[in-house]
């Protein structure tokens, strides 16, 4: 397990470092599949970012994390995701969490996918990875031109989930259903912080996740 570990975070790694501007030799950006290449504007704003955060490591972090900037990891060849609900209670709850984390990729479409992309090799072995980027990913995909399509599999998921552990109650649905609430406790927060810094586009930006509350409430 721990070279699977170390094999995906270092992938993830060499992307971050790769969008960033941050590869040996000035590595060209990849282009995103889903959203295409970046803009000039979006490219210096990351390259940007990527050489202050580099200054801000320590030489013992540099060092551990620089054989990344010219690594030449790639992903395997991945199967199909499956569209929501993805949940079965036979399913171990890593392969679930995974599952649901790659059925919302294709839902964004913008910058962000590439990074999204990177992480999945660390959610799939790592269940704390999956449970800290599924509520951005969430977010993302609630935010960006395909949200209808993410509230939608967001609240048939949920709905699964929660029907589930409600009907069997079983170590496995009540773990799937703690995970539900966690990613809808992020957005809550997300919504929380837009109405207290009063933005004026709030109402907007919110109505995908206050519609998947309204969808699940009425299951």
């Amino acid at each position: 397990q721990a070279p699977l570990v170390f094999s995906a975070a270092a992938y993830a790694t060499q992307t971050v470092f790769e969008v960033t501007g941050l590869r040996d030799g000035n590595a060209p950006l990849r282009e995103i599949s889903q959203a295409g290449a970046l803009g000039s504007q979006e490219r210096d704003s990351l390259c940007s970012t990527g050489e202050e955060l580099w200054e801000r490591l320590s030489s013992d972090v540099k060092e551990i994390v620089g054989p990344c900037r010219s690594s030449l990891y790639q992903l395997a060849p991945q199967k199909e995701a499956r569209e929501s609900p993805v949940w079965r209670e036979d399913m171990p709850y890593l392969a679930w969490l995974y599952a649901w984390y790659r059925s919302l990729l294709p839902m964004v479409v913008d910058e962000r996918a590439l990074l999204f992309s990177a992480l999945a090799p660390l959610a799939k072995v790592d269940a704390r990875v999956a449970l800290f980027a599924l509520p951005q990913l969430s977010l993302a995909a609630l935010t960006g031109s395909r949200a209808e399509d993410a509230r939608r599999a967001l609240a048939a998921e949920f709905v699964a989930v929660l029907k589930s552990c409600e009907e069997s109650g079983s170590d496995i649905a009540t773990m799937a259903a703690e995970a539900v609430f966690h990613i809808w406790d992020g957005l809550l927060r997300w919504v929380e912080r837009l109405r207290r810094g009063e933005d004026a586009h709030a109402t907007a930006r919110t109505h995908s996740i206050a519609t998947t509350a309204a969808n699940v409430g009425a299951h």
